[in-house]
């Protein structure tokens, strides 16, 4: 009878083991949000626009403490975090040429801990277009 017990307790315990692998598995697996990398500008990509080129919807792209000058648009067309280091430390000077600072194109875009400065303004453009 003992013996019985054992074995019970045993299989119980093995298909438990296999529910909660299952379950935290499909918890994992459910739609939404995906999660992706972190990229680190200057660390991984020298500029803000090669982070984006390289990240992939869901990654978030931390931008260092510092001023960021673009030669060029920067164009957001990928569901992707932009984290500043703080708006009182991480600057985007979009001023230096005739075109829009930043242009986003993608849904779910998130930005923040940013300052930006410039005068696209002058140029009939704007510092960011949505």
């Amino acid at each position: 009878m003992i013996q019985q017990h054992v074995v019970f307790a045993t299989r119980c315990r093995s298909w438990l083991v296999i529910f909660f692998t299952v379950s935290i598995a499909l918890i994992g697996a459910t739609p939404g949000k995906a999660v992706g990398a972190n990229i680190a500008v200057p660390g991984d990509y020298a500029t803000i626009q090669e982070a984006i080129d390289a990240a992939s919807d869901g990654d978030s792209i931390d931008v260092a403490a510092g001023t960021y000058v673009p030669t060029t648009t920067i164009r957001v067309d990928k569901e992707v975090t932009l984290l500043g280091a703080g708006s009182d430390s991480t600057t985007i000077d979009v001023g230096n040429y005739n075109a829009w600072g930043i242009y986003n194109t993608a849904d779910n875009v998130q930005f923040s801990g940013f300052t930006i400065q410039g005068d696209a303004a002058s140029n009939q453009q704007y510092p960011v277009k949505v």
